[in-house]
C-alpha cells in the first residue's frame, strides 16, 4: 500500500510541473509600442449600385448627383461616404426605411445605425413593420441587384 501511495505522490508531482526550454522570436519590432495597420477601401461600386436602385443619379459637369426627392439632391460621393461601413443588406434595409418614411433624412438615418440602434429599432421609430416591410422585401432587392455577381 505504501508503494502505491508512493507511486501516486510521484507520478502526480511529475505531470504537475513542466519544464521548458526554448527560444522565441517575433516578426515585429518589440522595441516600439505602435504598429501601423494599413486598410484598403477594397470594393465601394456596390454602394453606387444600391443607390442606383432606389433612386435617380444624375450626372452634371463630370460630377455625380443622387435625386433622393424633387427638393433633395446630394452629391453621390458624399452621400457613398456615408454608407461606407454599412454591409448591403444594411444598406438596402435603410433606404427602405428611407423610401417608406419620405420625411426622414438618409443621413440620419445612417448615423443613427452607425450610433449602434438596430435596424428594427429604426424601423419601429416610424411605425413600419420589419419583418414585412422592411427585411423580406429587402432580400428580393438584393437578388435583383446583385444577381449577376451570383450567376
Amino acid at each position: 500500500m505504501k508503494i502505491l501511495i508512493i507511486i501516486l505522490l510521484t507520478t502526480s508531482v511529475c505531470f504537475a510541473q513542466s519544464v521548458e526550454i526554448g527560444f522565441g522570436f517575433s516578426p515585429y519590432n518589440v522595441s516600439s509600442s505602435t504598429v501601423n495597420v494599413n486598410f484598403e477601401m477594397g470594393d465601394t461600386d456596390y454602394i453606387g449600385r444600391i443607390l442606383s436602385y432606389f433612386f435617380t443619379i444624375e450626372v452634371s459637369s463630370d460630377t455625380k448627383y443622387v435625386i433622393i426627392d424633387s427638393s433633395v439632391t446630394i452629391k453621390f460621393n458624399e452621400l457613398r461616404n456615408h454608407f461606407l461601413g454599412l454591409g448591403r443588406l444594411e444598406s438596402i434595409r435603410l433606404l427602405l426605411i428611407k423610401q417608406k418614411v419620405s420625411d426622414v433624412d438618409v443621413k440620419f438615418l445612417i448615423n443613427e445605425r452607425k450610433k449602434g440602434k438596430t435596424l428594427k429599432e429604426i424601423a419601429e421609430r416610424y411605425n413600419l413593420n420589419y419583418i414585412e416591410e422592411i427585411w423580406l422585401p429587402s432580400k428580393d432587392i438584393y437578388t435583383k441587384i446583385f444577381e449577376v455577381e451570383n450567376q
